[in-house]
């Protein structure tokens, strides 16, 4: 009898851990099966980005109350208030959307949304603040029409600043979504 219980409690602590791998890679981390490959294309997008954050961030002031957005080629930095997924967008950040959605749409191509956070508060809580981020940024691009199959969306966090953290500005730059077209 005490070797079925003992068999029983090992097949539930199996099953509870494979629950929380599972709930970690696909609700917590937004990850999928081919997510290797996903890190690839990031990757390769991060370091075509560097020439244009390094040439342009210092031309892009976002306001601390409101959703604006720079267009740079195939990229689109969506910003937002600080400790915030509120979404207030211009016009000129509908404009772009409306854009991205007619671009991914008219070449088949999809969309990769990545949240990012400024250092402000713990590395966990702005990993959740940068996935947040780009979930809500992804809601308003299927309210505007955007297929959800062509939107993927991940987080970075606090790991891959545009501004300088110890600086208000530098702050407001790195609380962004950014939307790559693949």
């Amino acid at each position: 009898m005490n070797l079925r219980v003992l068999l029983i409690l090992f097949v539930f602590l199996i099953w509870c851990l494979l629950a929380l791998w599972w709930y970690h890679d696909h609700v917590i981390c937004n990850c999928t099966s081919n997510s290797g490959t996903a890190i690839a294309k990031i990757d390769s997008v991060k370091k075509d980005s560097v020439v244009i954050k390094s040439a342009d961030s210092a031309k892009i002031s976002p306001r601390p109350d409101s959703t604006t957005s720079v267009k740079l080629h195939d990229t689109l930095l969506v910003y937002f208030p600080s400790n915030s997924i509120q979404n207030n967008p211009d016009k000129n950040t509908m404009n772009h959307i409306h854009e991205m959605i007619k671009e991914a749409q008219s070449s088949g191509k999809s969309l990769e949304i990545t949240g990012h956070s400024d250092s402000q508060g713990k590395p966990e809580k702005n990993m959740e603040l940068g996935l947040k981020r780009a979930n809500r940024l992804k809601d308003l691009f299927n309210e505007m029409g955007a297929k959800s199959v062509q939107i993927k969306t991940l987080s970075k966090g606090q790991t891959e600043p545009l501004g300088d953290n110890s600086s208000p500005e530098g702050r407001a730059k790195n609380r962004r979504a950014t939307v790559v077209l693949q």
